[in-house]
């Protein structure tokens, strides 16, 4: 099928009789000139921020795969699955910059923030190519760079692929944009699935794209026809296998939970709720956090909010259905919100958070998009009432940005350290137990182990089924000696999860220091067949066998411990056994 020329679209959607927006004003970039400067400004305090403690270590601390930049790792980034996911792009993003920023957060930050400015300029190109109108660009940007929703993808160094994935993704939908406008020119189509591909390979959540093509053919106005199937087929296979790659790799990790406490129906209202808290909090943008914990339920039921949610999802569909008897904008730019956002409106239970901030990156473009579409017809149109409204909706939208600016300067502080970060999670929500969990690991990382276990005691008692805050428990009553506490609950933890080599290590160390050597052994041993590649349960059993006054089997264990690089095992081998 031949699509219409780039002059037909321009008098089909920006003629200004028929759309009542302003003439064509190609230089669109200019408001970026002071937008991008002001992003950097509200930002900028974020630089001198250190790593959480929230996935941090884990991505870029303690990650092996970015340490070194070689073959052999750079091959390991691209195939293999880590930390349940596969996304490529993102850890070697961290392997490029761990070699010039090391351990220092004050690089990774700066990048961060620049990936977010390239970001808002492309939300300018593409409101500019969708709808041809200067004010829109502008207004667009302004709100996207400078909101405060979107700290948590900047301010979180373990959240880069956010801004990854973003930016091949409007690149991507730019240039399937240019390819329509352009009457199908195919080299445009095929830098749409270069970046595409790039995306996903930043994170599966790329996925989306391929129903957003879908929707910008209808509102092109593009008929259904073989050549219009046969493009997105390659767009689909990689977002199909991506997308089993992750299914399969959340499963094996445990991070979607099949053995979940709510039904269908609740996970229906979740997404209703959640839908409707992220335009909400896009408008009013107050009680932010990084963590959003489950509600709880009272007599078998949610919160009354869960009940009433639908129907707002039902009049914004019939109000979107009818928007386009007068025009295809809101059709398409809510349509953009919500095929972007609906793979974690927790339709499909993933990670011990009900809603996140982060999930409303790329998303937002659309909903700010609609939102400078709104005020550009207002302040171009020229009938008497809406005239008469112009100075009120500037000085409305002045004060509502300059609050965005004021938040988002503020929110900076709440991702200082990990403490900050938690401790503005709980002043939110006093029983979020994760929140309790991770807190205490930061303050058992600073010494403070009696903070620790205060908080592990907090998050004990709202569930005493919580693995992790018993074994955490543990490892703080053994830091203070108190080791027949630190049996306990190590025990405790060992009962909900048999098999946490983890777990068993320590509990052995606990046994070794009471003097029941033989639990010791016993659980050091099951503790080495469950992960034979843990030095430091080699360098317990030779440690322990050393205590035992049985220097041979103490060299036989220490030396696997050696092998695997183990510091104090190369001491204490260098010291025994030579």
């Amino acid at each position: 099928m031949i699509m219409k020329g780039t002059k037909h679209l321009r008098k089909e959607f920006v003629n200004k009789k028929k759309t009542g927006l302003p003439p064509q004003n190609n230089k669109w970039w200019l408001p970026l000139l002071g937008i991008i400067p002001l992003t950097f400004i509200l930002f900028a305090p974020g630089i001198g921020n250190g790593f959480t403690n929230w996935d941090d270590p884990t991505y870029i601390l303690d990650n092996p795969l970015i340490r070194e930049f070689s073959i052999t790792n750079i091959k390991k980034i691209f195939t293999e699955v880590y930390f349940a996911n596969y996304q490529p792009l993102h850890i070697f993003s961290y392997a490029i910059e761990y070699q010039f920023f090391k351990d220092n957060a004050a690089g990774y930050h700066v990048i961060s923030i620049l990936m977010h400015l390239v970001c808002t300029v492309l939300v300018s190109w593409l409101a500019w190519l969708i709808t041809r109108d200067g004010l829109v660009p502008a207004i667009a940007a302004l709100f996207f760079g400078i909101h405060p929703m979107h700290m948590e993808s900047i301010a979180w160094a373990a959240e880069r692929k956010d801004m990854l994935y973003a930016m091949f993704f409007f690149l991507s939908l730019i240039w399937y944009v240019k390819y329509i406008q352009s009457g199908e020119k195919r080299l445009y189509l095929i830098y749409a699935f270069l970046f595409f591909t790039l995306s996903i390979f930043s994170k599966t959540m790329a996925a989306c794209l391929v129903p957003m093509l879908i929707l910008f053919d209808f509102f092109y106005r593009r008929k259904i026809s073989t050549g219009v199937i046969v493009e997105k087929i390659p767009f689909f296979l990689v977002a199909f296998v991506m997308g089993i790659v992750a299914v399969l790799s959340a499963k094996e990790s445990g991070s979607i939970d099949t053995n979940e406490s709510f039904s269908f129906l609740e996970r229906m209202l979740f997404a209703c709720n959640n839908l409707f808290m992220y335009f909400f909090k896009l408008v009013i943008p107050i009680n932010l956090s990084a963590y959003y914990p489950y509600p709880e339920k009272t007599g078998g039921l949610l919160p009354w909010n869960y009940y009433v949610s639908p129907v707002f999802v039902i009049a914004l569909v019939a109000g979107c259905i009818y928007s386009l008897k007068h025009t295809r904008y809101i059709f398409l730019l809510i349509g953009f919100f919500v095929i972007s956002i609906f793979l974690v409106l927790q339709l499909l239970p993933v990670g011990p958070a009900i809603f996140s901030e982060r999930y409303s990156y790329i998303p937002s473009a659309g909903f700010f998009m609609l939102l400078a579409l709104g005020l550009s017809r207002i302040m171009e149109n020229k009938r008497p009432f809406l005239k008469s409204m112009k100075n009120a909706m500037i000085a409305v939208t002045g004060v509502w940005c300059m609050w965005l600016c004021v938040v988002t300067w503020q929110r900076n502080a709440v991702w200082k350290d990990s403490i900050a970060l938690w401790n503005d999670v709980i002043s939110q929500f006093d029983k979020a137990l994760h929140a309790y969990n991770n807190r205490a690991d930061a303050f058992y990382k600073t010494g403070n182990y009696e903070g620790a276990i205060r908080d592990l005691s907090m998050a004990i008692s709202l569930n005493e089924r919580y693995a992790l805050a018993w074994y955490n428990r543990g490892n703080a009553y053994g830091q203070l000696g108190k080791f027949n506490e630190a049996w306990n609950d190590l025990n405790r933890a060992l009962q909900l999860e048999p098999d946490n080599a983890d777990a068993l290590n320590k509990r052995g160390q606990a046994n070794a220091v009471l003097g029941n050597r033989d639990d010791a052994f016993s659980d050091f041993n099951r503790a080495a067949s469950l992960d034979p590649t843990n030095p430091e349960i080699h360098y317990n059993i030779g440690i322990t066998w050393v205590n035992s006054g049985n220097t041979a089997e103490a060299c036989k264990s220490l030396s696997r411990a050696v092998g695997m690089h183990y510091q104090p095992a190369i001491k204490a081998f260098n010291d025994l056994c030579k």
